[in-house]
């Protein structure tokens, strides 16, 4: 019988084996990435493009594109599309990202048939209609006004142009201006561009039927339907100096602070330990950051700091939301911190509640057969596979409190740190 007045006793993490997963090809080479697992008969099929901000040359075409996909194709509405999602109980969307757009139904087994129908139709004969750019574009005006009432979005849309420069598409954020690139013709266009079986991939996560190859095959093999691959772009951050920057609002009864810099990506050989440098620091609710600036001085409800790895570029960045009078001290204590973690040896109660922590959420990000595919998908766009997953919970069990220390001094520096404040 349970006795709920004994606390649990606490394990050490043992060895963990991954689900199996493969990757296989269309008939006309588009790779297909198969994640078999879980209990339900329910598939998650996703279609993946190169076809974020990245590759647009006309500011908000990518986004735009994504989002009106499902808005109508040539023989649907998008209220045809709508209630025959609902009738088989499906569930479709469509989004994108800075480095890709995406495409992904949640369907039961037995409608696997129609649901990827409907998404061969969506995506390959999408149409764009003007009522419903019309509607979107009303919507993202609202909403651009509304936002650029938030300090906390003045101060992350700022950062990352300083980070990257105003021409880098991960310095680039939403402006009036922008508005007038989203017509019928220009989405047209970046759809016949960028939505081919040249330029995509395609991924299936759940208790996948045995037949799943033959019905991708037969609604996306068709060799007429992939074109040769795109050039990728390159582009350089052109960030500007390190410092302070003031972005004023002067009626804010906050102020947003948002400060770090370009960082390494996952493919570095030092990321996988700056996650936990990352996460004593502000990476979780009991990290310094949090026990300083939260819970000891009240400056904030909440602080954070991240390593974030995105396809071309990371970045490692603090945010808070501060009152006005006080945003300097937080600043300050950020810094006392940051000089903790360069000169003083975390102790080992901190670092094993940290590498604890961490594990347990590193078991999360496989948790399911949805959460491992996508884990899955963030190994293969980043060209690696399963051992980067074994090789991190080494690292976490691994690291001691000297190679902290020494990431930190190495990859942490507040000289290098662009500090933007908004209020």
């Amino acid at each position: 019988m349970l006795n709920r007045t004994k606390q649990p006793e606490i394990k050490e993490m043992g060895t963990f084996n991954l689900p199996d997963y493969s990757i296989e090809k269309l008939d006309n080479g588009i790779p297909v990435l198969l994640f078999n697992a879980g209990e339900q008969e329910v598939t998650k099929l996703d279609i993946i493009f190169k076809a974020g901000s990245w590759h647009q040359q006309l500011p908000m075409t990518a986004p735009s594109t994504a989002t009106l996909l499902n808005s109508g194709t040539k023989t649907m509405s998008s209220r045809d599309i709508a209630n025959k999602t609902d009738f088989f109980g499906a569930h479709l969307l469509t989004s994108a990202t800075r480095d890709h757009a995406n495409a992904t139904v949640f369907t039961l087994n037995k409608h696997l048939e129609e649901m990827t129908a409907l998404l061969e139709e969506v995506v390959k004969n999408a149409a764009f209609p003007k009522d419903e750019i019309e509607t979107y574009l009303r919507n993202q005006k609202h909403r651009l006004m509304v936002n650029e009432q938030k300090v906390d979005y003045l101060a992350r849309t700022r950062f990352n142009q300083h980070l990257f420069g105003e021409q880098h598409p991960y310095g680039k954020f939403l402006k009036e201006k922008y508005f007038k690139n989203v017509n019928q013709e220009s989405l047209l266009k970046y759809h016949a561009d960028h939505y081919h079986g040249g330029n995509a991939y395609l991924m299936a996560s759940g208790k996948l039927p045995g037949n799943l190859m033959q019905i991708l095959n037969r609604h996306f093999g068709q060799s007429d339907w992939k074109k040769p691959p795109l050039i990728e772009k390159q582009f350089t951050p052109k960030s500007t100096a390190p410092g302070e920057y003031r972005v004023e609002k002067k009626d804010a009864v906050q102020s947003a602070l948002r400060m770090g810099k370009v960082f390494i990506t996952r493919n570095h050989p030092d990321y996988k330990a700056m996650k936990v440098v990352n996460t004593l620091f502000g990476g979780y609710f009991g990290s310094r950051l949090m026990k300083n600036i939260r819970e000891d001085k009240g400056y904030t409800y909440g602080i954070y700091s991240s390593v974030s790895s995105l396809l071309h570029e990371g970045i490692f960045s603090i945010s808070a939301e501060t009152g006005k009078e006080v945003t300097e001290k937080a600043i300050h204590e950020i810094f006392v911190e940051l000089d903790k973690l360069h000169n003083e040896k975390v102790g080992d109660e901190e670092l094993n509640t940290v590498k604890n922590y961490l594990l347990g959420n590193v078991l999360k990000m496989v948790d399911g057969a949805f959460a491992a595919g996508d884990f899955f998908r963030s190994l293969y766009d980043n060209g690696q596979d399963e051992r980067y997953f074994h090789e991190l919970i080494h690292t976490i069990k691994t690291i001691d409190a000297e190679k902290i220390r020494e990431l930190a001094q190495k990859h942490l520096r507040k000289e290098d740190f662009i500090q933007i404040v908004a209020g």
